[in-house]
C-alpha cells in the first residue's frame, strides 16, 4: 500500500518502478510478468514479484475508476 503523498516531491518523493524486464530481458515466471520495486526503501518489504494487477482506491476504499461494475465486467 502506498499513500499518494509518498510520491509527492514535497513529502516523501520515494517513487516506485513497475518493471517488466531485467537486464534487457523479459522477467521469468518466478519474477514476472511484472515486478514492483521501491528503490529508496531500506528493506524490500513492499517490493512485489509476479504482479498481475494494480488497483487504485480513493480514501473511502472505493475503486478510483468511474466505470460501473457491469461495464467493468463487460470488457
Amino acid at each position: 500500500m502506498f499513500a499518494l503523498a509518498e510520491f509527492d516531491p514535497a513529502f516523501g518523493n520515494s517513487g516506485a518502478l513497475l518493471a517488466d524486464r531485467r537486464d534487457g530481458k523479459p522477467l521469468d515466471a518466478k519474477e514476472g510478468p511484472f515486478r514492483l520495486v521501491v528503490p529508496r526503501e531500506q528493506r524490500a518489504g513492499r517490493w512485489i514479484r509476479q504482479l498481475i494487477r494494480i488497483d487504485l482506491l480513493d480514501c473511502g476504499g472505493k475503486p478510483a475508476s468511474t466505470a460501473t461494475p457491469a461495464a467493468a465486467h463487460a470488457h
